[in-house]
């Protein structure tokens, strides 16, 4: 690893203040060499935010308007050229740029907003995956930032940088993705952790003022964390967060980034500036997803037999509403409703959880699987 990429910076910032986050990020990105470290004039910029689905601000699930109005009133104070670009897990766009604000910045600063629809076939030789299509807008770009959010996530545990990486696959192929590899975390970790090196941020900033534990990454509950992070390497990144809460390697990201000799074997490798040590940001009794399982399978197990490993999602039909968001996203057509719920053929579902992640009204909790629950008691 590089140098700067050893570094991750941390600082407290207590609420969603436009100027508040502004300092913060200054004092956050000093230890780098500041904004201007990364942005040069007239650079042209696309932030990748957290635009996961339509939800206001105050719900947590999405990025904060402010938090990305300080973004990029500090790019243009150095002459970069912000744009805004996402594609979301649901096909509505205009309502979720309306719904979380993001709009409404954008038209207040004059900044670009776009979906990421085009697609481009990238080859991978030396990965797992040998092709993977990525969104056209980052090859257009000559700056990535990354802007995620602190939120748990019943498949991958948590999102933070390299998850939130994902939203560069346009539209439908992220289902298509899930399908060929969200039976398996680990395989899916290195799925993730593949898109990261490929598209290559420049920077990664985490906001962890507010943060979801529980249920998310939609309908979990929010807690004030007061924290943000930043650093050039996502994964030293979330390594720092994963130990702050007190999952230390276990994050899937990081069984799959040591897999792979991706990542440092000590922690302390990791120069952590802003602070003297983990111990003054440790968040204690975060709670994270019900169901994460002591094992997962392996890359060398076919599908059919790692899938009864993996637990599934249920329809709570008491929480339900009947809006068909889950259906619309899941990846293998196993859900449709009646008049009166939403049927899963568990014969077709692969486990992903595309369907909790997207629900608004905490209607999709986490089925164990037998071999989950007998191994549960081990």
């Amino acid at each position: 690893m590089k140098p700067d990429n050893r570094i991750v910076c941390v600082t407290k910032c207590d609420e969603y203040s436009i100027e508040k986050i502004k300092i913060s990020l200054e004092k956050l990105l000093n230890p780098l060499g500041g904004i201007k470290k990364f942005i040069s004039k007239n650079d042209k910029v696309l932030i990748k935010p957290n635009m996961l689905s339509a939800h206001p601000p105050e719900k947590g699930v999405t990025t904060h308007p402010f938090f990305l109005q300080a973004l990029i009133e500090l790019i243009l104070s150095v002459g970069g050229k912000p744009y805004i670009a996402d594609s979301p897990a649901m096909p509505n766009f205009k309502s979720i740029i309306k719904r979380t604000r993001i709009k409404e910045i954008s038209e207040k600063l004059g900044i670009p907003l776009k979906e990421i629809s085009e697609s481009v076939e990238v080859k991978n030789p030396h990965g797992f995956f040998k092709k993977i299509e990525l969104g056209k807008d980052i090859f257009e770009v000559d700056k990535i930032i990354n802007l995620a959010r602190l939120k748990t996530h019943n498949l991958m545990i948590l999102t933070l940088g390299i998850k939130n990486i994902f939203g560069v696959i346009p539209g439908r192929k992220k289902a298509e993705w899930h399908l060929k590899a969200g039976f398996n975390r680990i395989l899916f970790a290195q799925l993730l952790l593949e898109i990261y090196y490929l598209v290559k941020p420049h920077l990664t900033i985490v906001d962890g003022i507010i943060s979801m534990e529980g249920n998310g990454p939609s309908s979990g509950d929010l807690r004030h964390t007061g924290l943000l992070f930043a650093g050039v390497d996502a994964i030293s990144v979330d390594r720092v967060i994963s130990h702050a809460i007190g999952l230390n390697d276990r994050l899937f990201i990081l069984k799959a980034a040591q897999k792979y000799n991706h990542l440092p074997k000590k922690f302390s490798e990791i120069q952590l500036k802003g602070i003297k040590s983990l111990d003054e940001i440790k968040i204690q009794n975060f709670e994270l997803p019900s169901d994460i399982e002591k094992i997962a399978p392996s890359l060398s197990l076919p599908q059919a037999i790692a899938r009864k490993f993996i637990s599934k999602p249920k329809v709570l039909d008491r929480n339900c509403t009947l809006c068909g968001s889950c259906i619309e996203v899941c990846p293998v057509s196993a859900m449709h409703k009646s008049d009166k719920t939403v049927y899963i053929d568990y014969n077709k579902c692969v486990g992903c959880f595309c369907c909790q992640e997207i629900c608004s009204f905490n209607a999709i909790r986490i089925k164990k699987s037998f071999l989950s629950t007998l191994l549960s008691k081990i």
